[in-house]
């Protein structure tokens, strides 16, 4: 590989032979060209369903620079936001030919689409349970939880989870009035 390209080959203008480092930003700069090499490689990466860390490699900058190019420079912002967009499709696409594919792991690709993109594949991360902070007691609670399973906002995994949680709850509440109660028995029986 050559002192002047990228990873994948592509000519590099001189600036970013070396990396950039973390105090140098492309801005400063009156290259227009270089800026808008900069926004292929970022497009180009993104378009291949890699995210930042990839750009930063291909750039030669740390997460922490790319992550002040987008804070202060809109343009950029705007480029990293149209790959993002790239980025979605290309996983959006691979899971729509990979279904037809016999080997297919339908699992891999949705933990794969949530990490990199939960906000477009994955449902949401909280169900949000309506009534559940009016409900006085476990039993109120349990009625909460499941009107929210029958209507379809939770599923029986989630469901299961909030029900434990409301059990480990009660049995905390439970020894904790235990031994409050030891406590006093003990004091009293001193006297």
């Amino acid at each position: 590989m050559d002192e002047n390209t990228n990873k994948r080959g592509a000519a590099l203008p001189a600036l970013l032979a070396t990396p950039l480092g973390d105090d140098r930003t492309i801005y400063v700069t009156d290259d227009l060209e270089l800026i808008q090499h900069i926004h292929q490689i970022v497009l180009d990466t993104y378009k291949r369903g890699l995210g930042p860390a990839c750009i930063c490699a291909e750039l030669g900058i740390s997460l922490s620079t790319f992550q002040s190019w987008r804070k202060k420079h809109p343009q950029f912002k705007k480029v990293c936001e149209m790959g993002v967009t790239y980025s979605v499709a290309y996983w959006d696409r691979l899971g729509t030919t990979g279904m037809q594919q016999k080997n297919f792991n339908e699992r891999h690709y949705k933990n794969m689409t949530c990490n990199k993109h939960s906000e477009y594949f994955c449902e949401s991360q909280r169900p949000t349970l309506q009534g559940l902070r009016a409900c006085k007691t476990a039993h109120e609670a349990g009625t909460a939880v499941m009107l929210c399973l029958a209507n379809g906002e939770i599923t029986p995994d989630e469901a299961l989870k909030i029900s434990q949680c409301f059990t480990n709850l009660a049995n905390l509440k439970e020894k904790t009035e235990l031994e409050g109660r030891l406590i006093e028995l003990e004091k009293k029986s001193r006297k």
